[in-house]
Protein backbone atom coordinates (compact mmCIF):
# COMPACT_ATOMS: atom_id res chain seq x y z
CA UNK A 1 0.00 0.00 0.00
CA UNK A 2 2.96 2.32 0.54
CA UNK A 3 3.72 1.79 -3.29
CA UNK A 4 0.85 2.64 -4.24
CA UNK A 5 0.48 5.90 -2.11
CA UNK A 6 4.24 6.99 -3.35
CA UNK A 7 3.56 6.10 -6.89
CA UNK A 8 0.16 7.28 -7.14
CA UNK A 9 -1.09 3.70 -8.47
CA UNK A 10 -4.88 5.02 -7.59
CA UNK A 11 -6.61 4.25 -11.10
CA UNK A 12 -9.79 1.78 -10.41
CA UNK A 13 -11.19 -1.13 -12.50
CA UNK A 14 -13.72 1.32 -14.25
CA UNK A 15 -11.04 3.68 -15.57
CA UNK A 16 -8.75 0.69 -16.36
CA UNK A 17 -11.76 -0.43 -18.74
CA UNK A 18 -12.44 3.00 -19.74
CA UNK A 19 -9.03 3.74 -20.66
CA UNK A 20 -8.63 0.05 -23.00
CA UNK A 21 -11.71 0.90 -24.51
CA UNK A 22 -10.42 4.31 -25.49
CA UNK A 23 -6.98 3.51 -26.48
CA UNK A 24 -8.74 0.86 -29.17
CA UNK A 25 -10.96 3.39 -30.37
CA UNK A 26 -7.89 6.31 -30.81
CA UNK A 27 -5.54 2.97 -32.36
CA UNK A 28 -8.53 2.13 -35.04
CA UNK A 29 -9.62 5.50 -36.25
CA UNK A 30 -5.79 6.70 -36.88
CA UNK A 31 -5.48 3.26 -38.29
CA UNK A 32 -8.88 3.45 -40.57
CA UNK A 33 -8.08 6.96 -41.75
CA UNK A 34 -4.17 6.27 -42.40
CA UNK A 35 -5.47 3.06 -44.49
CA UNK A 36 -8.19 5.17 -46.85
CA UNK A 37 -5.64 8.44 -47.39
CA UNK A 38 -2.79 5.77 -47.67
CA UNK A 39 -5.20 3.89 -50.32
CA UNK A 40 -6.10 7.29 -51.80
CA UNK A 41 -2.70 8.22 -52.01
CA UNK A 42 -1.46 4.65 -53.23
CA UNK A 43 1.56 5.10 -50.16
CA UNK A 44 1.89 2.16 -47.78
CA UNK A 45 4.17 4.64 -45.45
CA UNK A 46 1.01 7.32 -44.85
CA UNK A 47 -0.87 4.14 -43.66
CA UNK A 48 2.12 3.00 -41.09
CA UNK A 49 2.76 6.57 -40.14
CA UNK A 50 -0.94 6.55 -38.96
CA UNK A 51 -0.95 3.53 -37.13
CA UNK A 52 2.20 4.81 -35.04
CA UNK A 53 0.81 8.13 -34.73
CA UNK A 54 -2.12 6.56 -33.42
CA UNK A 55 -0.35 4.43 -30.77
CA UNK A 56 1.59 7.26 -29.62
CA UNK A 57 -1.12 9.45 -28.99
CA UNK A 58 -3.34 6.11 -27.40
CA UNK A 59 -0.09 5.75 -24.98
CA UNK A 60 -0.05 9.52 -24.39
CA UNK A 61 -3.61 9.39 -23.10
CA UNK A 62 -3.66 6.10 -21.20
CA UNK A 63 -0.32 5.20 -19.74
CA UNK A 64 0.01 7.72 -17.03
CA UNK A 65 -2.25 7.82 -14.56
CA UNK A 66 -4.07 10.85 -14.61
CA UNK A 67 -5.99 12.44 -11.86
CA UNK A 68 -9.35 11.78 -14.93
CA UNK A 69 -9.43 8.45 -13.72
CA UNK A 70 -8.47 8.08 -9.98
CA UNK A 71 -10.33 6.79 -7.00
CA UNK A 72 -13.69 7.74 -8.99
CA UNK A 73 -15.28 4.26 -8.31
CA UNK A 74 -12.33 2.45 -5.56
CA UNK A 75 -12.59 -1.20 -4.89
CA UNK A 76 -14.22 -2.68 -1.50
CA UNK A 77 -10.63 -3.96 -0.05
CA UNK A 78 -11.06 -6.94 2.62
CA UNK A 79 -10.07 -5.69 5.88
CA UNK A 80 -6.43 -6.42 7.32
CA UNK A 81 -5.98 -9.75 8.62
CA UNK A 82 -8.72 -11.44 7.12
CA UNK A 83 -8.70 -14.32 5.63
CA UNK A 84 -11.80 -15.84 4.53
CA UNK A 85 -14.23 -14.17 1.80
CA UNK A 86 -17.77 -12.09 2.84
CA UNK A 87 -20.71 -14.42 2.61
CA UNK A 88 -23.29 -13.44 0.00
CA UNK A 89 -26.55 -11.83 1.14
CA UNK A 90 -29.24 -14.31 0.02
CA UNK A 91 -31.33 -11.47 -2.66
CA UNK A 92 -27.64 -11.24 -3.75
CA UNK A 93 -27.36 -14.85 -4.41
CA UNK A 94 -30.84 -15.48 -5.51
CA UNK A 95 -30.47 -12.57 -7.96
CA UNK A 96 -26.86 -13.90 -9.42
CA UNK A 97 -28.86 -17.81 -9.65
CA UNK A 98 -31.46 -16.71 -11.55
CA UNK A 99 -29.50 -14.90 -14.62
Amino acid sequence: SSLRATMGMNTDMEAQRFCEAFYQLVIVSFSAVGFVVGYWFESFRITMYAVFAGVAISCALCVPDWGLFRDKNPPAWLPDGCTQRPKKSKEAAQSTSSK
